[in-house]
């Protein structure tokens, strides 16, 4: 239980990153924000999402690689 665990975390946040993409990557954000459709800047916003997710997954992994304490209180091993 405690890989299933451990395992849906892993997924969870990378399933937030694909959601940040697709955000920053659609006509509707663009819009609401009074980007201009142009191609430097879906490339613009397409970079801005890459940078947040990547520092979400460097964060992530940073965490639960050095945080003994993270990895203990989150997944529910005891031994690590």
């Amino acid at each position: 239980m405690n890989l299933i665990r451990t395992r849906a975390l892993g997924v969870g946040m990378h399933v937030v990153n694909t959601a940040i993409h697709n955000l920053f990557n659609s006509d509707k954000f663009r819009k609401q924000f009074h980007i201009d459709n142009t191609k430097d800047n879906k490339d613009k916003c397409t970079f801005i999402s890459f940078i947040i997710c990547t520092l979400i997954h460097v964060s992530w992994n940073t965490a639960s690689k050095f945080s003994h304490t993270f990895v203990k209180e989150i997944t529910g091993l005891k031994d690590i």
